[in-house]
This record gives structure tokens, sequence and C-alpha cells, in this order.
């Protein structure tokens, strides 16, 4: 499919990239596979493996830690699958009891190697599964496999201990079941030859700070139970996938092989950038309506699930064809079913969030359009994976929306084109979450010496600090758990600090949402309007602190934005550095805030139309930040009073928005704060000590302040518009912004400034 004429005739087509065909290259199955095994994989249409696949397989095969990094669509199971199947499939003589026991279950005697695969969501975890059912019944009767989680039964969490040779789950089950009780599971952990992380780059920040010290606890408890597993990860393609896998594993980076070329077929690929007249969403229904009722099958990637409804209506109105959403929140039969559809080509046209990026097998369309830049290289490039039929080629289009980030890679397509991907941060250094984690490692087996490197250079000191805090105790075979409660009990993976707020109709009780402690101040406070998947609801009662927000319908048409007043100083510096006229540096800093008023606004015009008190307490957060000083006697050149507020204020929304570009981060992970008093302008994490973004960004501090102004200075623009600094995120409502102010800042803080 050569890319349409009247796409790129357009003018609102900003840039057009290529890239040619590439055939297949095909290796050959090994010798350690069994035949059975390699016929299984015929069967369910796998004649052969890709080079990649062999090169993978073989490197797990040898021992060796293996991380995928191969783009969408290019075969990554199969490059574990097979070693994991060499292992685990114990052939006809270990065939599973053929008398339901129901909970009489007995030790399998003949049960082979044992392997245990990690998804960051349940419902992947159990798509994974539904492979392994396939070539179970495509010749392979006797490989004994089982998803298990939360939610599962008792019956099913046994037959997995006793009986299961791959166990398919997630972290949090870990976490939570599999490693306070490893003792039970000594029969598994002993022959555990593999384990399997899926979708690595999910694990990031304080959430891949947590699941890293879950895997060294993992890989502690099975050497005790005399195992040594290979560790295997897949990923969407980043940038240094190695120093990922040590991030996550503790593990030597020099020892993991790296497997990031494709050598799967690929259709050209025929790239577009759009810089829409209308809204982004609008824009992608009108493009996907063209391309389907040109014949193109076609999936657009929304970044909201409204969006998603709205663009797989519009669509469907405007050609006649079925046109799907595809979306969290829909049942699993639904799902299925479009995916079904889109194979056999009854669905034309989907419209998808990222729930559609976890592992679901829909590849080979026409044409993939985003609506908006998703927040980062990689995760465009796996939505573009998307398309491409073998024997045809393809087309993918990029929707900017009205933000930064967009606007900083329409001038920048250049960037698109290198295929360079941002590093994944990991906050293994966060002294909270590696205590607690090594208080759980404690009440598992007790901690020793030797035990302690696994969890980072400062696990002695931290140990040390939970020893005086009675926590746990010294004694002279190693340090124990001192308390009579579970300590996995006081670990959320997923969060950090408190639990989060259920948002519930106040007159069915029906738990409608939840929201994240850290934002419940600004979201569910008394008299605020939080929108629930399109329906507003007003908050009638919540306490500080408290698990519940009680809410009622609330008027349409009408929104809240609550007002903050607090600041941010530097606690301690690790490092500084010249920037242009000013200082950059790298450290710990204090940041407080107070909710204390709220603005009501129309929601179609954006005017405010009131506003009203607020009581929420002053939070105060620790943790790393990384900032830019100005000499003081700055203010002082920008008339009249209160400009260079306004000013800083601005190039605070621009550098939030650039971040994800620099770093694999969204912007509910790391933001800026400006402080006019102090002349600074602080770009912080939001995990208490720290997610590891910081760090990561702190090296291409330069390269972030050069993108900043040299946006603020292409944006045609006057006073500031949404591609530079007015940002719908903006808790004060972009009230007191100076584009022009903003750009001088950047530029005297730039080298050649």
């Amino acid at each position: 499919m050569a890319v349409p004429e009247w796409l790129i005739s357009d003018v609102r087509a900003r840039a057009h990239l290529h890239r040619e065909s590439r055939p297949g290259r095909v290796g050959a199955w090994p010798g350690w596979l069994p035949d059975e095994v390699a016929a299984a994989f015929a069967e369910v249409g796998v004649e052969r493996p890709w080079l990649h696949q062999q090169q993978a397989a073989a490197s797990l095969h040898g021992g060796h830690p293996t991380i995928l990094t191969t783009p969408t669509a290019s075969g990554k199971s199969l490059g574990y699958l097979a070693p994991v199947l060499a292992a685990t499939w114990g052939g006809t003589e270990c065939s599973p009891p053929e008398v339901d026991l129901g909970r009489a279950r007995f030790r399998w005697a003949k049960r082979p190697h044992t392997a245990l695969y990690l998804a960051p969501t349940k419902a992947l975890a159990h798509d994974q599964w539904a492979l392994c059912r396939r070539l179970t019944e495509a010749g392979l009767p006797t490989w004994r496999t089982i998803a298990v989680d939360g939610d599962s039964s008792t019956d099913d969490r046994m037959w997995a201990r006793d009986h299961a040779a791959y166990v398919l789950t997630n972290p949090d089950w870990v976490h939570a079941a599999l490693l306070p009780s490893h003792s039970r599971w000594s029969g598994f952990l002993s022959s555990l030859r593999y384990i399997v992380v899926d979708e690595a780059h999910h694990y990031r920040g304080g959430f891949g700070a947590h699941v890293a010290m879950v895997l060294r606890r993992l890989l502690r408890v099975a050497r005790h139970h005399g195992a040594d597993p290979v560790v295997a990860m897949a990923s969407a393609t980043i940038g240094d996938a190695a120093a990922h896998v040590a991030a996550l594993t503790g593990l030597d980076p020099d020892a993991v092989t790296v497997v990031s070329e494709s050598t799967a077929p690929a259709a050209a690929l025929d790239t577009v950038l759009w810089q829409p007249r209308d809204h982004h969403d609008i824009e992608t229904a009108v493009l996907c309506s063209q391309l389907i009722g040109r014949g193109r099958q076609t999936l657009a990637f929304t970044s909201s699930r409204n969006g998603a409804e709205k663009v797989a209506s519009t669509t469907a109105e405007h050609t006649g064809e079925r046109v799907e959403s595809y979306r969290g929140g829909h049942l699993d039969l639904d799902r299925r079913a479009v995916e079904q559809g889109l194979r056999d080509g009854s669905v034309r046209g989907v419209a998808a969030t990222s729930a559609l990026e976890l592992g679901v097998d829909i590849t080979g369309l026409d044409a993939v359009v985003c609506s908006g830049h998703p927040g980062s290289l990689s995760s465009l490039w796996q939505r573009f994976g998307r398309a491409g039929r073998s024997g045809a080629d393809a087309l993918a289009v990029l929707v900017a929306a009205d933000d930064p980030l967009d606007a900083w890679l329409l001038d920048h397509p250049e960037v698109l084109a290198s295929r360079t991907f941002e590093p994944i941060p990991v906050g293994v250094g966060n002294r909270n979450i590696v205590a607690a984690h090594l208080a759980a490692s404690a009440q598992e087996l007790p901690l020793t010496e030797d035990a302690l490197p696994l969890f980072g250079a400062k696990a002695r000191e931290l140990v040390d600090e939970l020893v005086a805090g009675k926590v746990l105790r010294k004694r002279p075979t190693g340090w124990y758990w001192t308390r009579p409660d579970r300590a996995v009990d006081a670990i959320s993976l997923r969060t950090i600090g408190p639990g989060g707020v259920e948002v519930t109709d106040i007159e069915t009780g029906q738990i409608l949402a939840t929201v994240d402690a850290g934002s419940a101040d600004r979201t569910v406070h008394p008299g605020a309007i939080h929108v629930v998947r399109g329906v507003p609801w007003q908050v009638v009662d919540h306490v500080a602190d408290s698990p519940i927000a009680w809410v009622e319908p609330a008027q349409p048409g009408v929104r809240t934005a609550a007002q903050s007043v607090g600041g941010v100083e530097v606690i301690g510096t690790e490092s500084t550095a010249e920037a242009g006229v000013g200082t950059s540096g790298l450290g710990e800093v204090r940041v407080t805030s107070q909710v204390n008023q709220c603005l009501v606004f129309d929601e179609y015009s954006g005017d405010v139309i009131d506003n009203f008190a607020v009581d929420r307490p002053m939070r105060t957060l620790d943790t790393e930040g990384l900032w830019w000083e100005l000499p003081s006697a700055t203010a002082a050149h920008m008339t009249p009073k209160g400009r260079f507020a306004a000013a800083m204020h601005a190039l605070e929304h621009v550098v939030t928005a650039l971040l994800p570009g620099f770093v694999a981060c969204d912007r509910s992970e790391v933001v800026a704060v400006s402080d006019p008093g102090g002349a600074r302008l602080v770009i912080h994490d939001l995990v208490p000590g720290g997610g590891g973004f910081i760090r990561m960004i702190a090296p291409r501090a330069v390269d972030l302040m050069q993108s900043a102004r040299d946006l603020l200075e292409a944006c045609p623009c006057t006073d500031g518009c949404p591609r530079c600094i007015v940002s719908v995120r903006c808790p004060d409502h972009n009230a007191a912004l100076d584009k022009a102010g903003a750009a001088w800042l950047a530029g005297l803080l730039c080298p050649d400034g």
C-alpha cells in the first residue's frame, strides 16, 4: 500500500518517513528441543523460529539472563517458551493424575523442572496461559500449566503448588502469597529453572523498585531451596536494556544477553506526522473514516476511554462499517470478539486505549492512527508496530495533540526516525522501599551478611536502622523479623504511602472509581467535580485521609480545579553544574503543598464562574530533585512586577510537558515546580525518596532546557497556546503565564545563552 497522495499532499502532513520492507531470516530448532515440542509449535503455525528467537532461546538454555526487546509482532514469546518447554514439559511419563482428588492433593514425584511467568496484569497472565493451552492441545497434553492470582480458588493454588510445571501470575501474588509461604512451595522452587518477566518496560519508578525487590527476594528464596533460575525478560524496545535487567534483578549487566534486532519479516511502513486544525480526536476519526472508506483496515489509539468511544462511533457513522472500541472496562468476552473480528475482517476499524498495548495479539493491520503522542517513543513505535500485513505495505499516522511534546516532535521528526529509545528508570535506591523489602525478606529467611549485596549498596545501613527501630533483631545467625504480623502486608507494590480513596455513590453505595491518595486532596475534596467515564460527580463528603469519598450526580457543563499554596526547598545537594548564567543541581528536595481553594469553571468556555475555600492539611514530600537556579538579580530585569513569576510558571509547564521525551515517564510521576522567590525551577519525583526518574534525567538537563527554549521560540503563537505553555493539567488553571519571558529565561539557562 503506497502512502495515499491525498494524505501527504495535505498541508497538515508535517513530515513523511519511509521504512523499506524486510524479509524474514529463518533459523532452526535446536537439538535440545524435544521433537514433540517442535511438532506442537508447527501445529500452532510456527514451522521454524526466526533467527532472533533462536538466539534468545539458545542464550537462555545456556544459562544466561536474556532480554528480548524486538518490536511488536516479532514473536518474543517463542524466544523464551522454547527453553521453558524443553525444561518443563516432562514427556508422557509425567502425565498429571487422572482422578480429581479435590483437596486431597499429593506431590507428584516425577515433576520436571519448573518455570514461573510474571506479567504486570492478571489479564495478560491469563492471555499467555491461553497460548499455553493451545500448545497443550496441539500435542503436549502432559504439560502442566496454570494461571494463579489473588482471585484463584484454593484448589487451583494447591494444584499449582503441588503439580504445575509452569505457573503464570503477577508480581503482587508472588510478593503476598508465594514468598511468605515459600516452604510449602519447596517442591516447585527447588526445581525452578526459569523466571520469565514479560512486558518488563512497565516496571519503572516506584512500582519498578518494588518489583525489583520482589525479584531479589524470589531469587534468594529459590537459591535457598537449591535452584539457580535463569531470568528471561521480554520488553518493548527500550534504551540500555541490559541495565534495566540489572536494575530489576541485581544481576551483572555485562552478563545479560540483549536480543534487540528482529529477524521477522516486516512490511514497508510509511509514517506521517499530522498537525491538525481541529481537536486531535476529531481529526483522527476523519482520517480513520477516509482510510476505512478506501478499504484499509485501521486501528486508532486514543488517550482516554471517552476518546476511544467517540472515535469509534464517529467513524462507524461516517463509513457505515463495523468499527469497535477497545478499552479497559469492557468484558473479556467483548474484547475477544473484537480481536476475532479484526482477524476475520468483519471489524474494519478499532479505536483503542492503551489497554491494547499489553501483549494483545492484534497485528497485520493496514493502518494505525495515533491520536496524540503516548508519551514515549517506545510506546509510539509499539503502536505503529500493529500495522503491517504480510505482503502489503503499512501506514502509521501521528495526529499531534495540542501539547508541547507533540509540537516538539513535529519540529524534530529526525528524533522519530532515529529510533533512539528512552531508558527505563527504576528507583532501586529508594530507602523506604528497600527497607520494607529487607524486612519482608528477613521474615522469609533470616538475613545474612552475604545476602545484603543483593539489595543494593545501602542495605547494611538500612538493616542497622531496622534493628534500631526494633523491626529486626540481630542474632549470631543473621537478622530476624521480630513482629507477629506479616511484613508483606505493610507493602503495596502499586501505591506509595497510604492506600487509595474509593469514590462512592452516596445513594447506592456503588464504588465508581479509585483515586490515588497522593492526588485525593485535589480531586475529591468536598465540592470537587470528579469525572468517571465521562460522567461528572460532585463530592458531597470526604474527610482528609479517609478511604471513602461520597459523591452524587453533578450539574453538567461545570468543572472544578483545586488551588494550592506551598513551596519547594533544597535540603541536600549531591552535585552542581553551570547552566548558562545560572547553575543546575541534583539532590534532595522538600515539597510542601496545601489545597486551600477551588475554582469552578465552565467546561466548554473555560471561564471561571465561582470559587470556594477548601480545608486540606499541609502535605510534605521529601524526594529527589533536579533544579536550575538563576542569579537573584534576574527578576529585577523583568517588569512589570509579577512578570518574572509568570515567566517561571510558563517555563515550568514546558519543561514538565517535555520530560517524557527524555525519560520513560508520565506526568503523574515527575513534575516541575517554580519558585520565583528563589529564582529556581525544580523538577522532582512524586515518589517519596525518589523513583529513579530524576537521576536518569539529570545527565540530559542541558538538552532538556535547550529543547524548552527551542520550542518556545519556534511556536508561532503570540502569548501562549496549548502547543507551548498552556496546560490542561495546570492546577492553577493557567493563571499568569508569560511566553516571551519563559523563552528568555530558558535561553539564560542554556550554555549558549
